[in-house]
């Protein structure tokens, strides 16, 4: 499918900026999760959310949910993306105005 082409394709040119800034591809992996996060979170409707406090109580989850863990590190600047241009990318490949989170 389309879609599914698309994305590859914006996979290959990650792991071509991760491998000009000399990101090791499990770098490159974590980068266009977190790349994948932020797109979501600013160009998809909804929100990535924590689990809800009534689920945490039931089942003793004392962690946030994983991507909601890791999109909060991004926005404390904790672990911000390391992609130089990657807001280009999200626009050229997602039509998608993401921008650093802050």
């Amino acid at each position: 499918r389309a879609e599914n082409l698309n994305h590859l394709a914006f996979e290959d040119q990650v792991y071509l900026q991760a491998s000009r800034q000399n990101l090791t591809r499990a770098e490159a992996d974590d980068e266009i999760n977190k790349i994948t996060l932020v797109m979501h979170e600013e160009c998809m409707p909804g929100s990535i959310q924590d689990f809800p406090d009534a689920f945490k109580e039931l089942w003793q989850v004392t962690e946030m949910e994983p991507s909601f863990a890791v999109l909060q590190s991004i926005k404390s600047g904790e672990n911000p993306i390391k992609i130089e241009g990657w807001e280009t990318l999200a626009r050229d490949y997602f039509n998608c105005n993401a921008t650093a989170p802050q």
